[in-house]
């Protein structure tokens, strides 16, 4: 009944906050302090892809299981609002055509909460016991008191589950709907900016073969593209 009270809860506080929309993060100094900047028509954008360690440290999910991380920046020009659409971002490797949008908080809450499949060993035990056991019956034949001894065993089967058989990999640490929470709250926030907005955006690490291979973040603006290296 608890469990069912906490889920009701966690599902009321998820449609509030998604009715209110992201807070994002707390934007940096200027777009410059980030690894990665640059500026189209006034509009300044900033850019930094999370370390594995910092990801660690700034969520309370392991979103390095799934994704790759980008924080951005937006300062838009004095009295000219800029429009923030997360579908105008994407990803990819470069020197490749492989590119990837952002995900949405719970597409990436649902790739946490997939758990591998437990195994387990399946252990059998055999058991014999051995009783004795005496008394008197009548013969229906003769009508006489017959005493008699004899000896009495039983077999029997027991199976267990053996628990050091059970899979070591670990289960999600968060539930499904405190991470879509966390990662809504802190994604980049859309709509028109008048003043710096910053947050998240998350993207499938699938798109990276190799850990070193260098990304590149392409913003559309309008009929011009922006590209930020982030590595």
């Amino acid at each position: 009944m608890r469990k069912k009270l906490w889920a009701s809860i966690a599902l009321i506080a998820v449609a509030a906050l998604a009715s209110a929309g992201p807070k994002g993060t707390v934007p940096r100094e200027s777009a410059d302090k980030y690894h990665a900047h640059a500026e189209r028509d006034g509009l300044v954008i900033g850019a930094e892809m999370l370390t594995a360690d910092q990801g660690h440290k700034k969520f309370s999910a392991n979103l390095n299981r799934c994704c790759i991380v980008v924080e951005v920046a937006f300062y838009p020009a004095k009295d000219k609002p800029a429009d923030v659409l997360l579908d105008d971002f994407s990803l990819r490797p470069e020197g490749t055509d492989i590119a990837a949008r952002p995900m949405s908080p719970q597409v990436v809450a649902a790739r946490l909460e997939k758990k591998p499949e437990a195994t387990s060993r399946v252990s059998t035990t055999t058991s014999v016991g051995v009783g004795y056991e005496s008394g008197t019956y009548i013969d229906p034949v003769t009508g006489r008191p017959v005493k008699y001894h004899g000896v009495d065993t039983e077999t029997g089967v027991g199976v267990g589950v053996d628990p050091s058989g059970t899979s070591s990999a670990p289960a999600p640490d968060h539930d499904y709907h405190n991470v879509e929470l966390e990662l809504a709250e802190r994604g980049l926030p859309e709509g028109t900016a008048a003043k710096p907005v910053s947050g998240y955006l998350y993207f499938p690490a699938s798109i990276r073969e190799k850990k070193k291979t260098p990304l590149e973040l392409t913003y559309k603006l309008k009929d011009q593209t922006i590209e930020f290296s982030l590595q």
